[in-house]
C-alpha cells in the first residue's frame, strides 16, 4: 500500500518563497556609502548600508573621509561609533542622516507695523446675484472709539550668527527699522517690544506718509446750504442730506456724503463718497486726494489722487485720476475720462453726443507740473528776449552818442 503524501507543506513553502522573492525586488536598493556636507554648510551628512553590519569598518571610513572634507573639528573614531550605534537599526541603512551639525543662525527680525485690525481693506460690499456695488457698505472700517489700540509698532530684533561645521561664522542682516509718527487724536505708550498707538477720540483713524492720526468726525444732519454755510473741517465729515449749489467744503479727511451733489467746490484730502449723483457746471471744482466714488458725474471736473468707481454714468465731465477709472456697469459719454492705471467701462460713447476721450497712463499731477515748467520757460524766453531788446538798444543809443571818427 503506497504511503500518502500531504502536498500543503510543499505548497506553502512555494507561496512563501515567492512572497519574499516579490519582497526582496520591491525593497530600495541600499544607498551608496556617501559622506557629505549640506548645502547651508551646517550639518554632515551620511548615506551608508547598515553601518552595524561593519561598525568598526565604517567608522574608519568616516574618519578618512572627515579629512578628505577638511572639516577641522568633528568627533573622535570612539564618539562616532557611540553615534553609529544611537542613529541605526540592524539591518537598515542610513540615508541623509545627520551624524554632526554646526550651530544654525538665528534670522534678524525687521521692526514692523502690527495693526489691531485690517482698517484698510478697500472695496465696497457686492451682490453676487447682480453685481451691484453698494457704496454704503464699504469694507474698509475706519471707525474708531476712545481709548481703541490702534498699531502697534515692534522693534526690530538683532539675529544671532551661526557657525558652520567648516567653523566659519554664518553672519546675520542687520534688522531695517520702521518710523510712525503720532499724528493729531493719538497717543503713544511704550510697551515690552515696541510702542503702541491708541486712540485719544471717537472717529475715523488715518495713515498717510508715516503718521497716524484720528479724524474727529464732523457730521451735518441735514443738507449743505445757507443755513449751515460753506464747511471746512480738519478731519472728516458726514453731510447726511445733499450739497446745494454754490457750496465749499473742505476736509482733511474722508467726505460721506448720502445725498444728491449740485454744482460746488470741493477739496478732500481723504476719500470722496457720493451715494447720489455728482452735477457740476463746468466752473466748479472737486478735488479728492485718496479714492472717489458715486452713483453718476454729469458735467462735472473732478481731479482724483486714487481710484474712481461710477455705478452708472460719466457724461460730458473730466475725470483725471491717478490710479483706476472704473464704470464697471455703465458707461462714460462725452468729455474726457483719464486714468493713469488704467480705464474699464462697459461702454463709451453714445450717438448724438460730442467726443468721448479715454486716456490711460497718463499721470495728470506730473503733466500739470510740466505745463507749469513749460509755462515758466516761455516766461523766461520772453524776459530774455525783453533783456536782450533792452540791450541793444542801449548800444545803439551809445552809439549815437559816440559816432566813430
Amino acid at each position: 500500500m503506497s504511503p500518502v503524501t500531504n502536498p500543503g507543506p510543499a505548497v506553502e513553502t512555494g507561496v512563501v518563497d515567492e512572497v519574499d522573492r516579490l519582497l526582496e525586488d520591491a525593497a530600495p536598493p541600499p544607498p551608496e556609502y556617501q559622506l557629505r556636507v549640506s548645502s547651508d554648510k551646517v550639518r554632515v551628512v551620511l548615506d551608508c548600508p547598515d553601518p552595524l553590519a561593519d561598525l568598526t569598518g565604517n567608522v574608519n571610513r568616516i574618519m578618512a573621509d572627515f579629512g578628505r572634507l577638511e572639516i577641522p573639528v568633528h568627533p573622535d573614531p570612539e564618539q562616532m561609533a557611540e553615534i553609529l550605534q544611537k542613529i541605526s537599526t540592524p539591518g537598515q541603512h542610513l540615508v541623509e542622516k545627520t551624524i554632526m551639525m554646526g550651530q544654525k543662525s538665528v534670522p534678524s527680525q525687521d521692526g514692523r507695523l502690527d495693526w489691531s485690525r485690517d482698517f484698510f481693506t478697500t472695496g465696497w460690499a457686492m451682490d453676487e446675484a447682480t453685481g451691484a456695488v453698494d457704496f454704503w457698505d464699504k469694507l474698509e472700517d475706519l471707525s474708531v472709539h476712545e481709548d481703541e489700540l490702534l498699531v502697534t509698532l515692534l522693534h526690530p530684533v538683532h539675529g544671532e550668527s551661526g557657525l558652520n561645521v567648516f567653523g566659519i561664522e554664518i553672519p546675520v542682516t542687520k534688522p531695517a527699522k520702521v518710523k510712525l509718527r503720532c499724528g493729531k487724536g493719538v497717543r503713544s505708550e511704550e510697551t515690552a517690544d515696541g510702542v503702541a498707538y491708541f486712540s485719544n477720540v471717537d472717529g475715523r483713524v488715518r495713515y498717510t506718509d508715516g503718521t497716524v492720526a484720528v479724524d474727529d468726525l464732523f457730521t451735518v444732519k441735514g443738507n449743505v446750504n445757507l443755513e449751515t454755510g460753506n464747511i471746512r473741517h480738519a478731519g472728516a465729515v458726514l453731510i447726511q442730506g445733499d450739497v446745494e449749489a454754490g457750496a465749499t467744503i473742505e476736509a482733511e479727511g474722508d467726505i460721506i456724503i448720502k445725498g444728491m451733489v449740485d454744482p460746488c467746490t470741493i477739496v478732500c484730502g481723504g476719500s470722496l463718497s457720493v451715494a447720489g449723483g455728482l452735477l457740476g457746471d463746468g466752473q466748479s471744482r472737486i478735488t479728492v486726494e485718496g479714492d472717489f466714488n458715486a452713483r453718476y458725474v454729469n458735467e462735472a471736473h473732478v481731479l482724483v489722487g486714487g481710484n474712481v468707481t461710477v455705478t452708472n454714468e460719466i457724461s460730458h465731465s473730466v475725470i483725471k485720476a491717478r490710479g483706476l477709472v472704473s464704470v464697471p456697469k455703465g458707461r462714460v459719454a462725452g468729455g474726457l475720462v483719464q486714468g493713469f492705471q488704467g480705464v474699464r467701462v462697459a461702454q463709451a460713447g453714445a450717438s448724438g453726443t460730442s467726443d468721448t476721450k479715454l486716456v490711460a497712463g497718463v499721470d495728470f499731477q506730473v503733466q500739470a507740473q510740466i505745463d507749469e515748467l513749460d509755462g515758466k520757460i516761455k516766461q523766461l524766453e520772453q524776459a530774455q528776449e525783453k533783456i536782450a531788446k533792452a540791450i541793444n538798444d542801449m548800444k545803439r543809443s551809445q552809439d549815437l552818442d559816440n559816432p566813430s571818427v
